[in-house]
C-alpha cells in the first residue's frame, strides 16, 4: 500500500521475524510508543497494537486497537481507521482485528496466551 502512514513503516509486512508494536494517537497523528512505555494504556488515548510470531510452525500476526474511557471520539476514530490501514499494509483479511475498550489488562500477557479471536 503506497499510501501506508509513515509511522507504519517501521513494520516490514513481508518479514517473517517475531514483532511487537504499539502505536499511540497523538493529535490526530500515529506514533510509536516508547518499549520502556509498553504495557501502559492511559485511559485518555486509543493505541493501536501489532503483535507477529510463529507459533508451532505457523505465522500468526494480530492487529488490535485499544480506546480508553476518555479519548475522544476523533482519536478513537483514528485508532479505527488506522488499524484498518495498518491491517491492509500487512497484507489484509488474513489477519486478525480487534477493538478493545478501556480493559484493565497486561498487554504482555495477552500476547503470551493463546490466539484470541
Amino acid at each position: 500500500m503506497a499510501n501506508v502512514d509513515a509511522a507504519f513503516r517501521v513494520i516490514d509486512p513481508r518479514s517473517k521475524k517475531s514483532v511487537f508494536h504499539i502505536w499511540r494517537i497523538e493529535k490526530m497523528n500515529v506514533v510509536s510508543v516508547p518499549k520502556e512505555q509498553y504495557g501502559n494504556f492511559y485511559k485518555g488515548d486509543s493505541y493501536i497494537v501489532l503483535s507477529m510470531k510463529e507459533i508451532k510452525g505457523v505465522f500468526d500476526v494480530h492487529i488490535h486497537f485499544w480506546l480508553g474511557s476518555d479519548t475522544t471520539q476523533d482519536e478513537a476514530g483514528v485508532a479505527a481507521y488506522k488499524t484498518v490501514e495498518l491491517d491492509d499494509y500487512m497484507g489484509g483479511d488474513q489477519f486478525n482485528t480487534e477493538k478493545w475498550k478501556d480493559m484493565n489488562l497486561n498487554c504482555f500477557e495477552l500476547f503470551q496466551t493463546k490466539r484470541r479471536h
